[in-house]
């Protein structure tokens, strides 16, 4: 793949060298460059081109992806609705357009375009998989796998499409289903981390950790930088009652990306509430629940719970029972008996402890 980019850069290179009016020479080496990554030298071809014909459409999408790929979605809508405009039958740039507008959480804008591009194009594979995944995001499982299940049709090889109904099929508990799904993904894609990193959390749902260590080991293995593969390897640890492994794992989680919030929640757990009472540390559990209330602006759920649970840890239970009644504020109908047997724990002076979970 990277000597046949090169190759081509090096044509464009001298295509340019040749004649340095053709908006389309600079698109294209602009998107070479785009994809190694050289994003700086790929805007500024973009920019020639535009300069060159401002009307020709295709360089206003492929600029408005590189705005994407450096997270500057309103920029890629702008060089969208352009592209638009001067071709309004693309439907490549109304799917560009709608990925801006769901990474923006505009889950409604994402799917009207999702869905003219499939009206323009019906057998737009990657514009079904994208709104699938928009309606994944609004909890409109159903509608996602209707999706998900017209992409395969229209290409069974592709390995993203399987992975992606797996994932809806595990979200609406078919685990069965999930992993035919994900098995055919891994078949179709043998390196895919993200594929076996997701049939992992399948097995551990099933509570066959044998399988699930041995998929998240694969996962990791393929990508060490992955911060979720980690994470998800020390759920199963400490099901297992692992705890000390479980602890390492969310750790390198952490340490690659430092943003991760689950990691942060699950550390926060075991140091709170693990049964040995040696890994118990509530000042350093109240830090790592602190951290992920703040990245998660204190409206998540599960971060107000361990949170309640660490200050439960440290005996500050006038903060332990602030903290819960505000998770049960926002935590989902399914959730909330749980949370109530914590709060009256809490209200009698008692903290929260964990058991491992026995393996089915």
């Amino acid at each position: 793949m990277g000597t046949d980019l090169d190759a081509a850069l090096d044509d464009f290179n001298k295509a340019i060298d040749l004649d340095q009016s053709q908006a389309s020479f600079y698109d294209y080496r602009a998107f070479g460059r785009m994809v190694k990554g050289d994003f700086d030298k790929a805007m500024a071809d973009f920019n020639t081109a535009i300069h060159l014909d401002p009307n020709y459409a295709p360089v206003h999408k492929n600029r408005g992806l590189l705005h994407l790929m450096k997270g500057v979605a309103d920029e890629a809508i702008a060089d969208c609705d352009t592209a638009i405009r001067l071709d309004p039958t693309d439907s490549g740039a109304y799917c560009l357009r709608g990925w801006a507008w769901k990474s923006k959480g505009d889950i409604e804008r994402a799917i009207m375009d999702y869905s003219t591009a499939i009206h323009l194009d019906p057998k737009e594979v990657d514009a079904y998989l994208q709104r699938g995944l928009a309606f994944r995001g609004k909890g409109s499982f159903d509608k996602a796998l209707s999706d998900y299940d017209e992409a395969i049709r229209l290409d069974p090889t592709n390995p993203a499409a399987f992975n992606a109904r797996g994932d809806a099929r595990w979200l609406k508990m078919d685990y069965d289903g999930a992993i035919v799904d994900f098995n055919e993904s891994i078949r179709l894609d043998p390196k895919c981390a993200f594929a076996f990193n997701n049939r992992g959390n399948t097995w551990r749902a099933k509570r066959n950790y044998d399988q699930a260590l041995a998929d998240f080991d694969e996962a990791i293995r393929l990508d060490p930088t992955s911060a979720m593969s980690h994470d998800n390897r020390g759920l199963a640890l400490r099901d297992l009652g692992e705890f000390d492994k479980a602890l390492a794992d969310f750790d390198e989680a952490i340490r690659l990306d430092s943003k991760y919030v689950d990691a942060y929640c699950n550390r926060a757990r075991i140091r709170a509430s693990c049964p040995d009472e040696q890994l118990r540390d509530g000042r350093k559990a109240v830090e790592d629940a602190t951290t992920a209330c703040e990245l998660r602006s204190r409206k998540d759920f599960r971060s107000l719970a361990f949170l309640a649970a660490a200050y439960a840890e440290l005996g500050e239970f006038d903060e332990a029972i602030e903290s819960q009644q505000r998770a049960l504020e926002v935590v989902p109908k399914a959730g909330r008996a749980t949370f109530q047997v914590r709060l009256e724990l809490y209200q009698a002076g008692k903290p929260y402890r964990d058991e491992p979970v026995k393996r089915r």
